[in-house]
């Protein structure tokens, strides 16, 4: 054949392959050999696998072995006669195609082995004799130094050495060695050719690893003692494409026992080679942990090998992958690797009902826990799809589900919301007030932080406050439920349930507020915080140096409160409960006392519209003076640390617009 730079292949090639690979390729081909010289069953194929240590490096103690760095695989089949020799000289060879051989995997011998040598005894059917062969694996000849000579012996036989390992780790314990090894060639211990609904019995040969250190193990017999392995199910299924074309999938379920650290998974095979291996957990999570058999007191994972024609047709040359995608099939292939892997995952989940039932019960109670601290949750308990929690969720996780399943709800709500807006009729606030009950379910927990639904409810005040010319503005209790529930305090209505931001965002996270509720012992005053007439103290912990905030509001509309016979003065009204509160005559509704000092600071604000007459009021009797935007008022009562600002209704909406424009810009709302 024509020379090639074959380390330069191998580096121009992305495989995704391990140390393990050039060994099963080697034994893989054994087995073909042993399959060409016909042997009965008295003569049974016989493979060994000789691995050395370094021994510069030997060393004794179990616990520190040396790594494996030689590898040699011996087998009785036919032998490197003309054919074969030929075809392992011939890159992309078709000799074993109708195997499943892509005439590229002995390519794997040279990515983590320095050194190469082929020695084999084959009959010649020319000059009816035996020889022997012995070649190197060139750099630019696939076989280089051919020598060819008679010989004595009278069977034939391969070995293939693999020698100074230059990349890549073997585990360092024969009997690990051996069970990974196992592991990938289960589907030639499983049958020869799986046509459903007749099996045909495939008799592998004997294959035994050498460990270097008069330690010897029978793949057959570590399959057949069921000690690590055992065969528990099997099956076959159709899937049928959008055209009606059905392919038959055959599968193989295993019990592994003594997993380590690998999990359950389903072994997609061409050619009885696996291919890809996904872990069962992709599809139900209750498979992330090992089981345990009751009757053999042993931890086991479950291994499942699928086999098909669909799946020898379609692999690719390395035998790495497939044809067609992951997820989502190509225009000319049927069905992709999630398609037969989630139908695989149906069957195992009937297998094993039980145990995963048992492990789902107590993933259920363990959310059922976190929603009983988090009630707000309740009404999503319903729409948790179980199969995407995984076997142990973390509260994170949990949580981070449950706002998904809120996010689904509330933008089912939104939907409604802009269709009421887009059609503002006589019903108008009735149809609000009937979202926004359908709103309180759907923001359960922490509305006033997603930034969707505060554009929603910035829409919905925009529209109560434009109100067209001629017609009265919403009455009071509609406002009143946008910014805050009628009837509710911080004791029974958690921030997310709110939208105070509107005002301030720091009183989302006030530690006791009111509304419509007596609130205070002494005077049973029940300030009606949203009633735009009357007051309402906000406090943080009860400590002498935290501020205290009071609110007055005003119906929009109105400006009848800066009459000298008003008995409504905003202004006066908050110094009054500021001297009370001082004065300590005043408790709270639970009879805890309102901590003040001398230097308490408290903060006031007056919400109204800014009239002609009001801003009269507001610059000649109450002397404040204009903030810089001149959208405001501002004072400060140096005795009583008392600073006031006065806020419009407009100039409310436009600073919580603006406040939160940055967020709905980044979500492209």
């Amino acid at each position: 054949m024509s020379k090639i730079n074959i380390d330069n292949l191998i580096k121009q090639s992305n495989f995704k392959s391990n140390i393990y690979l050039p060994i099963i390729e080697a034994i893989v081909n054994s087995i073909d050999a042993i399959d060409d010289e016909n042997r009965t069953n008295t003569e049974k194929g016989r493979i060994e696998i000789t691995f050395e240590r370094d021994n510069t490096l030997f060393n004794n103690d179990s616990n520190n072995l040396s790594d494996f760095i030689n590898v040699t695989i011996y087998d009785n089949g036919v032998g490197f006669n003309k054919d074969n020799t030929e075809a392992f000289d011939t890159l992309f060879t078709e000799r074993k195609v109708n195997k499943g051989g892509k005439g590229f995997g002995r390519i794997m011998y040279k990515k983590y082995f320095q050194y190469i040598e082929i020695e084999s005894v084959f009959f010649d059917n020319e000059a009816t004799v035996f020889k022997k062969r012995k070649f190197i694996f060139g750099n630019k000849d696939i076989v280089d130094k051919d020598i060819v000579e008679e010989t004595t012996d009278t069977m034939t036989w391969s070995k293939v050495y693999l020698k100074n390992k230059k990349k890549g780790y073997f585990d360092k314990k024969l009997e690990t060695v051996s069970k990974k090894i196992l592991e990938n060639l289960l589907p030639y211990f499983i049958t020869e050719n799986y046509v459903p609904p007749t099996i045909i019995l495939y008799v592998p040969p004997t294959i035994i690893l050498n460990g270097g250190e008069s330690q010897q193990i029978t793949l057959n017999h570590l399959y057949e003692t069921s000690e690590y392995v055992k065969n528990i199910k099997e099956d076959t299924f159709e899937l049928k494409d959008t055209d009606g074309k059905i392919e038959t999938f055959s599968i193989s379920v295993f019990k592994i026992y003594y997993p380590q650290n690998q999990k359950s998974s389903i072994s997609l095979v061409a050619d009885k080679r696996e291919v890809t291996s996904t872990n069962i957990s992709e599809f139900i999570p209750e498979f992330e942990e090992e089981f345990f058999d009751e009757e053999n007191k042993r931890n086991f994972i479950i291994k499942a090998y699928v086999l098909s024609k669909y799946l020898d047709k379609n692999v690719d040359l390395e035998r790495l992958s497939f044809k067609f995608g992951k997820t989502n099939t190509k225009s000319l292939f049927s069905f992709s690797q999630e398609d037969i892997e989630k139908k695989v995952s149906e069957i195992i989940e009937k297998e094993f009902y039980n145990e995963l039932t048992s492990r789902q019960e107590k993933k259920k109670e363990k959310v059922k826990e976190y929603i009983k601290d988090n009630p707000w949750f309740a009404d999503y308990k319903e729409n948790i799809e179980w199969n995407k929690l995984p076997i142990h969720p973390s509260d994170e996780t949990i949580e981070n589900h449950l706002h998904l399943i809120k996010y689904k709800s509330e933008k089912s709500v939104k939907t409604k919301i802009n269709s009421i807006l887009q059609n503002v009729d006589e019903d108008f606030e009735k149809k609000i007030n009937d979202v926004f009950e359908s709103l309180d379910k759907a923001k359960q927990n922490e509305l006033a932080h997603y930034v969707s639904l505060r554009k929603v409810v910035l829409d919905i005040f925009k529209t109560v406050l434009e109100r067209p010319a001629g017609q009265k503005y919403s009455r009071e209790q509609l406002i009143h439920n946008i910014i805050f529930p009628v009837k509710k305090d911080s004791d029974n209505i958690t921030y997310e349930k709110h939208n105070l931001w509107l005002l301030d965002e720091r009183l989302s996270y006030t530690e006791y507020l009111t509304s419509d509720k007596p609130i205070f012992k002494q005077s049973g005053d029940r300030p009606d915080i949203f009633s735009f007439d009357n007051k309402v103290a906000f406090r943080g912990d009860n400590e002498p140096s935290n501020p205290i905030t009071i609110f007055e509001f005003k119906r929009p509309g109105r400006d009848e409160f800066v009459n000298k016979s008003s008995k409504e003065d905003p202004y006066d009204q908050i110094i009054r409960y500021i001297k009370e509160i001082k004065e300590g005559k005043l408790k709270s509704i639970k009879g805890r006392p309102i901590s003040v000092a001398d230097n308490t600071p408290f903060y006031g604000y007056i919400i109204a519209d800014l009239t002609g007459k009001v801003k009269d009021w507001l610059k000649n009797i109450k002397d404040f003076d204009p903030t810089p935007d001149g959208e405001g008022y501002f004072k400060y009562h140096k005795t009583l640390k008392l600073y006031t600002e006065f806020i419009s209704w407009d100039k409310l909406l436009k600073d919580a617009q603006m406040r939160n424009g940055i967020f709905f810009n980044k979500l492209g709302i």
